[in-house]
């Protein structure tokens, strides 16, 4: 074959992961599942989608300092080509600071107040740009992370293409706090994107599909409400990041002329071979076409075509004019239209609306309940239910309040809040965290003594504070000694995190609290959050999943979403199991992993090395680190057929 026979050789680069994951910081509280979330992740990606081992680099609790996430982002920026995929994964703290109007990922030697020891997102939209690869997402699963989009950009429903060059940033809420999940789980954001990149089946998964199926389904499950947009200030370009099966192949590249070097794109097609035909026969004398009459019959066509363009522009026109959809032209006094086919109805807002979503922008509103006319135009990020007479809404990454009139019911605009109860609610603007009345009022002296709560009275008339003992999730019970109502304060600073308003409090249980409002029971989450809105006449703490509940003299068992199940007995525990590492003589390896959130460790002594493990999870493969004198390294193996030290600690 020939040099000119040769096929067309196209480089279509490899696909990069960088994973980070932090639950051990040094000075800042500890995080029970972000470890946990990039170990899943790093496995699910490298084991079924376009990404290997030898292209993924994972920094884990003290490997995750601010110099190795730098050093890191330096090296893609070396390494990378216009061809590569990167993917970026953070998990971990995040914060945002007003008075900078900047976000910050927190690394693990990261200091309260001290934004020196912060890795900035003007830092990370630096480097991210200083990196040519061809696609880029980046994915952080931290509080404030929406801060990082500097601007509103929603992505239009309309076909995105592999072969686009694009920069995504996927966060799993807005620029507010979210949830960690209970200890030994996922959290909310990554329990959902398992979720469905486990049981995805096609070839090809596009980010905008998958990343609608998680906000549909955070936002469902819990008060955070994640967001995926192109990056900004980046070299966006339109296209779609696509995460591929094992095999498939990635779509060719349109690459910029700029980034390409000659020696990626090796394209030699085949020389093409024009058949030879016979010249047209030329006019006879005296037979010339005559150059009026043509000019005549070109005009002649064109105006009759554009006859028929108006004739169709017409008949288009008198169509939708008589047509039965009506558009949507909603106003802020009131005066809404009927609902539009784009609007799609979500719950009821109270008696007489409906919080409703234009399916186009993604944007949320109120219509009237009676006749489905908008009557609030959909403009907010989030909107909820009336409570008390007001709805929490989120318009530009700000919580505000309005009333059913759809004004605005005060001024006050917020980081994170709650829904009004008895006329109060929590609400936040960075780190600072206090209560307010319906007029928006901060209350919070009112209703939590000024300085930390030491079981006794502290002269303050209004309120006395008296700790009765620890309820889980770093929180402790305490009591108001004047009205003998229960609420909840944080272990370390002893603030009030949910303010005394119970008949009775209980510890939590599996991530889920137990309490009396009012006469009745209800459940609670850590942050005060109602999983479901369900009431009980009486009821146990959960047990293995379930919690057992009477209405009316009907006692049944619930799920942790409020769901009615069978109260079996639960299934006695799993019998332990031995895996062994083969140390091969070697003294002073530490051997750690992970299995279902529950942490494993041990240090070599020249013996083999026996782990104790439930049986039933010895087909789970495992992410296994190997560190010695700050030598690293880690293997992934299957539990069953048990660890072997690598050759280069030997």
């Amino acid at each position: 074959m020939s040099s000119g026979d040769q096929p067309a050789k196209l480089n279509v680069g490899k696909a990069y992961l960088f994973a980070i994951g932090i639950d051990e910081y040094r000075f800042c509280n500890k995080l029970y599942n972000a470890v946990k979330d990039v170990e899943e992740i790093d496995h699910i990606l490298t084991t079924k989608y376009q990404f290997e081992e030898s292209t993924t680099s994972v920094l884990l609790n003290d490997g995750a300092t601010r110099s190795d996430i730098y050093r890191k982002f330096d090296e893609y920026a070396k390494i990378l080509t216009p061809l590569d995929t990167l993917l970026i994964y953070f998990s971990g703290h995040g914060i945002y600071l007003k008075e900078l109007d900047e976000g910050f990922w927190i690394p693990v030697e990261g200091r309260e107040n001290d934004t020196s020891s912060y890795i900035s997102n003007s830092d990370i939209g630096k480097r991210i740009r200083a990196i040519k690869a061809f696609h880029i997402l980046v994915i952080s699963d931290s509080c404030f992370s929406g801060s990082l989009f500097n601007t509103r950009n929603p992505f239009p429903p309309s076909q995105r293409l592999e072969s686009i060059q694009s920069r995504w940033l996927f966060t799993s809420g807005r620029n507010t706090l979210v949830s960690d999940g209970q200890p030994g789980k996922n959290s909310p954001f990554a329990d959902h994107l398992l979720y469905h990149l486990k049981n995805n089946q096609r070839d090809r998964f596009p980010l905008t599909e998958l990343s609608r199926l998680i906000i549909d389904g955070v936002g469902s499950d819990s008060e955070q409400l994640p967001r995926c947009e192109p990056l900004p200030e980046t070299s966006h370009r339109g296209g779609e990041f696509i995460f591929r099966l094992k095999g498939v192949m990635q779509a060719t590249p349109i690459v910029e002329d700029q980034f390409v070097k000659p020696e990626e794109v090796v394209i030699k097609p085949k020389p093409v071979v024009i058949p030879q035909s016979e010249p047209k026969s030329k006019p006879k004398p005296g037979h010339e076409p005559n150059s009026d009459i043509s000019l005549f019959k070109r005009k002649a066509f064109w105006i009759g075509v554009s006859i028929v363009a108006v004739a169709i522009l017409i008949i288009i026109a008198i169509i939708q004019l008589n047509s039965p959809i009506k558009s949507e032209t909603t106003t802020e006094n009131g005066s809404g239209q009927h609902l539009s086919l784009p609007i799609k109805v979500i719950s009821p807002a109270n008696a007489d609306l409906l919080i409703v979503q234009d399916t186009n922008t993604r944007l949320f509103g109120y219509a009237w309940l009676k006749d489905t006319n908008v009557f609030i135009s959909c403009k907010y990020n989030e909107a909820y239910a009336f409570k008390d007479g007001l709805a929490r809404v989120n318009l530009k990454d700000k919580y505000l309040f309005i009333r059913s009139d759809s004004t605005a019911a005060f001024s006050g605009k917020y980081d994170y809040a709650q829904d009004f109860e008895n006329g109060l609610t929590k609400v936040a603007n960075g780190r600072d965290t206090f209560f307010i009345n319906g007029d928006g009022v901060n209350v919070t002296t009112d209703i939590i003594p000024p300085s930390p709560i030491d079981g006794s009275s502290n002269g303050d008339t209004h309120t006395s504070i008296q700790i009765l003992g620890p309820a889980g999730e770093r929180l402790q019970i305490v009591k108001n000694t004047n009205n003998h109502l229960y609420g909840y304060a944080s272990v370390n600073d002893n603030g009030l995190i949910m303010f005394c308003k119970y008949q009775e409090a209980h510890p939590f249980f599996e991530g889920l609290a137990r309490v009396k409002l009012k006469g009745k029971y209800r459940f609670i989450r850590p942050d005060g959050s109602y999983p479901f809105n369900s009431e009980y006449d009486d009821a146990t703490d959960f047990s293995n999943g379930k919690a057992k509940v009477t209405i009316s003299a009907e006692t049944f068992c619930i799920n942790k979403k409020g769901e009615r199940i069978e109260c079996s007995s639960p299934p006695p525990p799993p019998d332990s199991c031995i895996v062994s590492c083969d140390t091969k003589g070697v003294i002073g390896v530490e051997v750690s992993f992970s299995l279902n959130g529950q942490p494993y460790k041990a240090k070599s002594t020249g013996d083999e090395l026996d782990f104790k493990v439930p049986c039933n999870l010895l087909e789970e493969t495992v992410r296994v680190t190997f560190k010695k004198n700050g030598n690293s390294d880690w293997t992934n193996f299957k539990l069953k057929e048990g660890f072997v030290i690598p050759e280069n600690f030997k």
